[in-house]
């Protein structure tokens, strides 16, 4: 006997027709994955190109040459890290919104395969509003764009001091 489900259009399926949404949620899954990773990998290699021109700026600020001879390099690696750091927030921003789209409709596609079991899409929603205090604002979209926001005021600071050197 097969089980039926409860579809969009709220007609009943049978287990043959629920083959396609099982296969559509698991792409979904793998995209939402796929996406959770990229996410973490443009903050990380944001913070490797942050971390370069910090260190040269610091290298060259440190320096015992004329103001002029140095301030050329200052602007320019404090500036770039401004541009970088503005850059970054769009893509993380992007990212992001790939994420919570995937999540969204993964919860969806649960919700159309199976009433009776809890999915991990619903179980994370679950879990997250279980969350109190600090932790609950400490969040993955949150932090891929606090942390670019951070360095580019630090770089826009570096950038006045460059100019003011």
């Amino acid at each position: 006997m097969t089980e039926s489900i409860l579809t969009d259009d709220k007609k009943s399926a049978t287990a043959q027709d629920e083959a396609p949404y099982y296969i559509l949620y698991q792409t979904t899954s793998q995209h939402w994955a796929h996406a959770e990773q990229v996410r973490w990998a443009l903050l990380y290699n944001f913070l490797m190109a942050a971390t370069i021109l910090l260190l040269a700026w610091a290298a060259i600020y440190g320096e015992d040459q004329p103001n002029v001879a140095r301030k050329i390099p200052l602007i320019l690696f404090a500036g770039v890290g401004c541009l970088t750091s503005f850059l970054w927030i769009g893509l993380c921003a992007r990212a992001n919104g790939f994420v919570t789209a995937y999540a969204e409709y993964a919860k969806k596609l649960e919700v159309s395969l199976s009433a009776k079991v809890q999915g991990p899409f619903h179980a994370a929603y679950s879990h997250r509003n279980q969350i109190s205090g600090f932790a609950r604002w400490v969040e993955s979209r949150r932090i891929t764009l606090i942390v670019p926001s951070l360095f580019s005021i630090l770089f826009f600071v570096l950038f006045l001091i460059s100019i003011l050197a």
